[in-house]
């Protein structure tokens, strides 16, 4: 997920089991998981290989993320008390002091689910989960970029800002700008 093996990069159950100081056993049974959740391919005679994402999937996958999280933004705008919003301000502060890839991508997952927790949008929540999943190794790159880590924390801040005003328009309007920052960067990250 965070991009250590690249689509295309074929996979070696020995040197896995060496890397990880394991059998090829427990290899074994972790590549047939990543192989259901699409993440690998195995081929006959060949080997696993990490796979491949297209772009057009991609980018269709972040039109219907942001979709949702328009409208799970707007519910949070309603709903968020100052409680809430204190919470989304402390992790704001921690996600801006980390520096460790773990630390980021822990505030940053904080933050979103803290939003979704605060919408109340369960239904909603969840297709978006099952969408940022799949998703998740495009956005791992997106957040552990610092020029983009720096440019995130100014528009998570805008956003707490309108949810702190109860503010449903500004909030969606803030949030849109922000998921659309992400399709610049990776055009930007794309070979060639």
């Amino acid at each position: 997920l965070r991009g250590a093996y690249k689509p295309g990069e074929r996979l070696q159950e020995v040197a896995l089991a060496e890397e990880l100081g394991t059998s090829r056993t427990p290899v074994r049974e972790a590549l047939r998981k990543l192989e259901v959740e699409k993440l690998v391919i195995y081929y006959p005679h060949k080997g696993t290989v990490v796979s491949e994402f297209p772009a057009d999937e991609i980018a269709e996958l972040h039109q219907v993320r942001t979709l949702l999280e328009r409208f799970i933004v707007r519910r949070a705008a309603r709903n968020a008390t100052p409680q809430d919003i204190e919470k989304l301000k402390s992790i704001l502060v921690r996600a801006e002091r980390s520096k460790a890839p773990d630390e980021i991508l822990e505030a940053v997952e904080d933050f979103n689910t803290a939003i979704f927790g605060i919408s109340k949008a369960e239904h909603l929540v969840d297709l978006t989960r099952r969408i940022r999943e799949l998703l998740q190794r495009v956005l791992v790159s997106n957040h552990l970029d610092p020029a983009r880590r720096t440019e995130a924390h100014e528009e998570h801040r805008r956003i707490v800002e309108a949810l702190a005003a109860n503010d449903p328009d500004r909030a969606e309007q803030f949030t849109i700008e922000h998921l659309n920052r992400a399709p610049q960067i990776m055009r930007k990250n794309e070979p060639g």
